[in-house]
């Protein structure tokens, strides 16, 4: 999910790409038989050829000595077989195979693929992850319950088609006595917003061959969001994620401990692995009987997205009904009794219209009109603009306070843009001290379905010289974050 670009192009010769006369070369790979390389010389060359390039850290898990390694590189340097060149990172040189270092991997017949890495292609922006990558691999290479390990650059050639997601590797994990599965790794080095991360979700489902999917995480932030982003898709199932900091993973090795959205760890140590293939439930067998009977058929599998679906449709009857309660009990009051009206209309027909208007005069001269209520003062929200755009399960649609004295009223709008279904909860008005100042606190909870809004108001009390509030809004659901509102106004 990192790279998105390579820096391996296929060919099958490039021009100019070796330095010095070609036939010079020729002669120089021909006298190999006087500068031996061994096997481990020719692996080291073999896993240059499949990341494009590695540095000395990934060096020294082929040889562990720091100075030996260096003494390799700089032997297949003088050979003519590797190079080196700036990274602009850290580590700040890296080493690369020469074209003479693949022609001797094709004469040794460990050259896997037809890609080629030059400097002159090199691409900052997947150095780390390219990096990464060939740790978390080498490390799945050595274990004994992983099998056939390919990095992506052997995968592009084995895809069943053009739109199949590229993993950062795939292999066979075999238990002794279980069945093999087939795993996509995937290396997280940096948080993917929620879009990426549903689309790139969608695309491992549609593999078919991957009954696991290994993330390894660079912190416990992104483990954790991915966890809550898979936790919240029941459709993944049967396929199974399973999660890992890189650098417990890169520390414990063979004896590794992944865990499930839920946060059950299971380990791949070999000597007692606790990660085996799920099995379904077996189907128990009618007792024998002499005639021939029918076979019980077996109960449907359960569908849960049908459950979800259902599920959404009771919650939005019962808040149809909430909805027409509230309608009801919200009517305009009843007029006057029958009996009341008739009684005034004999009033009026006896005494007369001179009675009537005279005794209204009176009315009026004994009671004066009382002085009309202030009205309500509008005040300007100064960062209405920036409250909208911020990022949350929520969207702000309209944002209004009004002020009558040290009387408040905010008015607000929310909208739920994508999510399924969101539970709020309440509404709560503090003040720049964070202490409460009005709170509404919807009974059971609101339930807003996707693209649904909710409107309503608070009325609070707050000094005339305010001016900042914040607006903390309480939510519940899968998917589902509560928001706090910072209101500057005037």
């Amino acid at each position: 999910m990192e790279e998105t670009g390579t820096d391996l192009i296929e060919v099958v010769d490039v021009p100019g790409e070796v330095d010095g006369d070609i036939g010079l070369e020729r002669r120089e790979e021909a006298d190999l038989g006087t500068k031996t390389l061994t096997k481990k010389m020719i692996f080291l060359m073999e896993k240059i050829s499949e990341y494009g390039y590695l540095s000395l850290p990934e060096v020294q898990m082929i040889y562990a000595n720091q100075s030996h390694a260096y003494k390799v590189l700089r032997t297949l340097k003088e050979k003519g077989l590797a190079g080196e060149f700036p990274t602009e990172e850290l580590p700040q040189k890296a080493y690369y195979l020469r074209p003479k270092g693949y022609r001797t991997l094709e004469q040794c017949e460990r050259l896997r693929h037809k890609r080629r890495f030059l400097p002159s292609h090199y691409k900052k922006f997947i150095f780390n992850h390219r990096l990464a990558c060939a740790r978390v691999g080498m490390v799945l290479e050595k274990h004994p319950l992983v099998k056939k390990f390919l990095p992506e650059v052997l995968l592009w050639d084995r895809r069943g088609s053009a739109t199949d997601k590229l993993c950062d590797g795939e292999f066979w994990y075999k238990v002794p006595q279980e069945e093999a599965e087939r795993v996509g790794l995937e290396v997280e080095l940096t948080l993917k917003n929620r879009e990426k991360i549903d689309g790139s979700l969608r695309d491992l489902k549609d593999r078919r061959d991957l009954a696991q999917i290994w993330w390894v995480c660079a912190d416990d932030t992104i483990l954790r969001a991915l966890q809550r982003e898979v936790l919240a898709r029941p459709w993944i199932k049967p396929q199974r994620h399973l999660f890992c900091l890189m650098k417990d993973f890169l520390t414990l090795k063979q004896k590794a401990c992944l865990h499930n959205p839920q946060g059950e760890e299971f380990t791949i140590d070999p000597a007692g692995p606790t990660l085996v293939p799920t099995k379904p439930e077996p189907v128990p067998h009618p007792p024998a009987r002499a005639e021939v009977t029918p076979q019980p058929q077996p109960a449907p599998a359960r569908n849960h997205s049908d459950e979800l679906r259902a599920y959404a449709a009771d919650c939005r009857r019962r808040e149809e009904e909430r909805q027409a309660e509230r309608r009801r009990t919200e009517r305009p009051p009843a007029p006057p009794p029958y009996l009341l009206w008739g009684f005034l209309t004999l009033l009026l027909g006896a005494a007369g219209v001179f009675v009537v208007s005279t005794v209204i005069q009176s009315i009026r001269v004994s009671f004066p009109a009382s002085p009309p209520p202030k009205p309500w003062f509008v005040r300007k929200i100064l960062n209405e603009q920036d409250l909208k755009t911020l990022r949350g399960t929520w969207s702000l649609q309209r944002l209004a306070l009004r002020s009558r004295g040290d009387n408040y009223r905010l008015s607000l709008k929310l909208l739920n843009p994508a999510g399924l279904w969101c539970g709020l909860m309440g509404v709560k008005v503090l003040d720049a001290d964070r202490q409460t100042l009005g709170e509404l606190k919807i009974r059971g909870g609101e339930w807003i379905f996707a693209r649904h809004s909710w409107e309503d108001s608070l009325a609070f009390k707050a000094p005339r010289t305010a001016n900042r509030f914040f607006v903390d809004i309480a939510s519940e659901g899968w998917d589902c974050y509560g928001m706090e509102l910072p209101v500057d106004f005037r």
